[in-house]
């Protein structure tokens, strides 16, 4: 994968794999049907990351290892709407990430930072959230709906439904139930890149997580039936999105920009554009992505992914990516790491007040651009300095399809 994303144009391309679940519930039918189990998916990761690093030597430091998250909690319930207390999945997630079946310590405890879970294990996160509770929401229709139904949904298929049907009530539902488990996530090991921000309006990408304007009562009511719901739900699904944007950016983390979601039906890349205008508009960091899980899928979709970024002003100048910090800086000491914490909580109250309309105080300071796992955030350059890049790049992708057709014909 790395010589072809080489041959497309691309000067940094990273590794990533999936954390291993390690419920036998937790497996898609399709793993199920290949005879995996969990323990097989232990082996599997364990093999990626001695194949990465191996990599990694031969290629030197421009190649990081990286691994992508889950957060999949114990129940299938809403329980999130008002207290949630499930961090049975962040718990799994850190005991892999440590290598330990142990007691896992949870941020805030003196024993570790957030931004050094995993630390040597790997070089970086990608922070994604694919469960609420425990039932996927991005495999197919039917399992979505799923989720749709424990989370209110009365099964009624509308064909001409309203902004306040149950359906779309249920779906506002999982995408709070969602935001709060990507908010733990946050919390509790701070990702470098956050993947599929939105990945919880997959199946129905016109589901609004930032609204445009904040609506007022009165308007909702017009709505019809559900409308106080419909106006609650929609008010506290903005709220948490701001809140997590504002989180992840109070740490410096960059967001993806991904042509995944094209790929998949969307008319845009994630994020949706109002949460990509968000993100630039409180100064967060960005950056290209494609969640390539074949040859054929590195770079797809990328002249949508070009055309996303120059909708939004700013959004260039936001770009970066991520390599390996060759400083040799020592650790921080746990007086270091208080006051840096310190630093982000001001600057993340900050952006969450101006996120949502109440600027207060002069500003803040750019989060670092160096992260504990060790890696560093490089700003890159705009679409004019790599223009022949985004030129050529579906050209090279049709010529190197070619290639392989041919090579396969000739068997």
């Amino acid at each position: 994968m790395l010589d072809r994303a080489k041959a497309l144009g691309f000067t940094h391309y990273n590794l990533t794999e999936h954390i291993p679940r390690r419920k036998q519930s937790q497996l898609y039918p399709e793993e199920v049907e290949a005879g995996l189990d969990p323990q097989k998916l232990a082996q599997r990761f364990e093999e990626y990351l001695l194949e990465a690093r191996r990599i990694q030597q031969e290629k030197g430091r421009s190649v990081l290892v990286g691994a992508e998250t889950e957060n999949i909690q114990a129940a299938e319930d809403q329980s999130c709407l008002q207290n949630n207390t499930d961090l049975s999945g962040i718990h799994d997630l850190i005991a892999i990430l440590e290598a330990d079946h142990g007691t896992v310590q949870l941020a805030g405890s003196s024993e570790r930072r957030p931004g050094s879970v995993g630390k040597g294990r790997v070089d970086y996160l990608v922070g994604g959230v694919h469960h609420v509770g425990s039932i996927p929401i991005d495999f197919d229709v039917p399992t979505f709906e799923r989720a749709l139904r424990v989370f209110g949904w009365d099964g009624v298929a509308d064909p001409h439904p309203s902004r306040s049907s149950s359906k779309r009530l249920a779906h506002l539902r999982i995408a709070a139930h969602y935001l709060d488990q990507q908010y733990d996530l946050l919390k509790h090991v701070r990702p470098e890149v956050i993947a599929h921000f939105d990945l919880c309006r997959l199946w129905d990408h016109t589901l609004p997580l930032a609204l445009e304007q904040h609506r007022a009562a009165d308007e909702a009511l017009e709505l019809g039936p559900n409308a106080v719901d419909l106006y609650k739900l929609e008010q506290l699904v903005d709220e948490r999105t701001r809140r997590n944007v504002a989180f992840a950016i109070s740490y410096g983390a960059l967001f993806e920009v991904s042509g995944a979601a094209v790929r998949k039906g969307w008319p845009t890349p994630y994020p949706g554009l109002e949460v990509l205008k968000l993100v630039v508009s409180l100064g967060g960091r960005l950056c290209l992505s494609d969640d390539a899980h074949s040859l054929a899928q590195i770079g797809h979709s990328f002249q949508a992914v070009k055309a996303h970024l120059d909708s939004v002003p700013g959004a260039w100048n936001s770009l970066h990516y991520l390599t390996w910090n060759e400083d040799d800086r020592p650790a921080l000491s746990h007086e270091e790491g208080q006051a840096q914490e310190s630093q982000r909580e001001a600057r993340e109250r900050y952006l969450f007040a101006k996120a949502v309309g109440r600027e207060v105080g002069n500003g803040f300071d750019d989060p670092t651009e160096i992260f504990e796992r060790g890696t560093r955030a490089i700003k890159s350059s705009g679409p004019s300095t790599d223009a022949l890049f985004w030129v050529e790049l579906e050209q090279r992708r049709q010529r190197l399809d070619d290639a392989l057709s041919s090579k396969r014909a000739g068997g």
